[in-house]
């Protein structure tokens, strides 16, 4: 790291869409110190959502996508490399090749460590949608990677999402998302900004209000669409 390099860091868990203000940081390597600006600045609430759910973009956008956008894409699974091991064990890779039918683009995508078991060669052939990948350039070829905040579904096109009421009961969580555990001993899942922004409840929101009757659209386990019956 040079001198004066700046860092936007949180002050809070960012998920929460509670507490948005932030500080600059600077680093001086040689001094081992780091320093904090005097003064916080907001985030604001539209910056958070494209992070956390970033606009859909078909393969030929992503393409043309600056590196380190974040985006969210949905294309065919055309090849599927065998997942890779690093050396000492520390990470695991698998690339696939994501087409677009229409202009038969093509991009690869690097599925690192947990995500790298999520597309398999089953799965050639069938849409998926990735969620949060990042661009990348690597040899002068623009390419996808997943990100810590990565999440991977596999559309089946003969499935169609259902829609039905349910009971909550119980709630769980993990730094992103929420699992939705019903009466019927079912459990959904979706994103907290998810259902924020569908519902304006936060998961402790929702947690006080339990056990509480909600309209879920879902695709396989996963929430689509929410309606709290108040």
């Amino acid at each position: 790291m040079k001198f004066t390099n700046i860092f936007s860091l949180n002050s809070s868990r960012l998920n929460n869409i509670v507490n948005r203000r932030c500080y600059f940081y600077w680093t001086i390597p040689l001094l081992k110190s780091i320093y904090k600006s005097g003064r916080a600045f907001e985030i604001p609430e539209d910056t958070l959502n494209n992070f956390y759910e970033p606009t859909e973009k078909s393969v030929p956008e992503a393409l043309a996508s600056p590196a380190k956008r974040r985006l969210t894409i949905s294309a065919k699974v055309d090849e599927v490399y065998p997942t890779q091991d690093g050396p000492s064990g520390n990470w695991r890779r698998t690339d696939v090749i994501l087409a677009d039918e229409p202009t038969a683009k093509r991009i690869r995508c690097k599925l690192w460590n947990n995500n790298s078991s999520l597309i398999t060669p089953a799965h050639k052939g069938q849409m998926v949608t990735l969620q949060n990948v990042q661009v990348e350039v690597y040899k002068d070829k623009t390419q996808l990677k997943s990100t810590d905040m990565t999440t991977i579904s596999v559309q089946d096109v003969h499935v169609d999402p259902i829609s039905d009421a349910y009971t909550v009961i119980g709630i769980d969580e993990d730094e992103t998302n929420i699992f939705l555990i019903t009466d019927e001993d079912k459990s959904f899942s979706c994103r907290k900004t998810t259902l924020f922004n569908q519902t304006g409840w936060t998961t402790a929101a929702f947690t006080d209000h339990l056990p509480q009757r909600c309209t879920i659209t879902s695709l396989h386990t996963v929430i689509t669409h929410i309606d709290i019956h108040l």
